[in-house]
Order: structure tokens, then C-alpha cells, then sequence
């Protein structure tokens, strides 16, 4: 497989890159997963299409754990069914969504994090527990020997990644 590391993606105008700018965050998250949990586990995203989302996606599948898109547009007793049943172990949820999720909180008992994908000064006021910003998170994350093996594909199928 080839990845074309000069190829820039545009996210709404305002976040430019490759996939080299965006290799260190996805590294970051990586070591997060590795330190957190464990292969096959399942981590949630409700979010849009963002950069943050990419990195995430890369990042919690490259440890071998398993990316659950949620859906935003489920009623919340629905919502609640899916996080149930994958056993959603954290959720990265978008600011915009924090509504949603707290309106649900007390039913699902199986999400021990949430990392919404902002920085920290734009978090709104919630009554969540275990939460933290995404720029947050990514900066107490040291990056280590993951970002020399971060999106290689022979050493995520040796290793059981994507």
C-alpha cells in the first residue's frame, strides 16, 4: 500500500495539510491507546468530518482497537443502544454534540472518557465527568518509538492494526 505523504487536504477552509502534519497527533494517539486499552476494544467518535476525526480514526485503529462512529442523528434511546452494545470504552465527541451526550450519561455506564475535539478554552460548561480536550490530551502525550512506526502498514499487520 502507498501513502502519498505530499497529498494536502482542506477542512472547511481554515486547517490545511498532509499526512505528514498530521503523523505526530496520530502517533500521540497511538501511545494514548496503547497505555489505555487494548486491542480489540471499541472506542466511539461522534464527530464530523474534521481533522481531529482523521487523526483519530488513524490513531485508535492503529493500535488494533476498533473505531465506532456514532451517529448524531439516532434519538438519544437508540444512541444509548449502540454505546451499550459496542461497549464503548471512550468517546471523542465534538463540542457541538456535549448536549447530547450528557442528556444520555446516566445510561451509559461502559464510557470511561471523553475527549472532546476542541481546545481547552472551548469546551462548554457540562456536567460530564472524565473529560478533556483533544488539543489537551494531545499535548501530555510524549511521542516515542509509535511515530517511527505510525501509519506503516507492515508493522500494523504484523502487530494486528488495520
Amino acid at each position: 500500500m502507498y501513502y502519498y505523504v505530499d497529498s494536502t487536504y482542506k477542512h472547511g477552509g481554515d486547517m490545511k495539510g498532509n499526512m505528514q502534519s498530521w503523523k505526530p497527533n496520530v502517533a500521540k494517539i497511538i501511545e494514548f491507546a496503547a497505555l489505555n486499552f487494548q486491542k480489540g476494544d471499541v472506542v466511539g467518535t461522534l464527530a464530523l468530518n474534521s481533522y481531529r476525526h482523521l487523526e483519530a480514526y488513524f490513531g485508535i485503529s492503529g493500535i488494533g482497537a476498533v473505531t465506532h462512529t456514532l451517529n448524531f442523528r439516532l434519538h438519544p434511546e437508540q444512541l444509548i443502544y449502540v454505546i451499550n452494545h459496542a461497549e464503548d470504552k471512550i468517546i471523542f465527541v465534538e463540542a457541538p454534540f456535549i448536549p447530547l451526550i450528557e442528556a444520555i450519561k446516566d445510561h451509559i455506564k461502559c464510557v470511561e472518557k471523553f475527549i472532546v475535539m476542541c481546545d481547552a478554552e472551548s469546551i462548554p460548561k457540562n456536567s460530564l465527568e472524565n473529560i478533556i480536550s483533544y488539543e489537551e490530551y494531545i499535548q501530555t502525550q510524549g511521542v516515542n518509538v509509535f511515530l517511527g512506526f505510525a501509519l506503516k502498514t507492515p508493522y500494523l499487520i504484523e502487530n494486528g492494526g488495520v
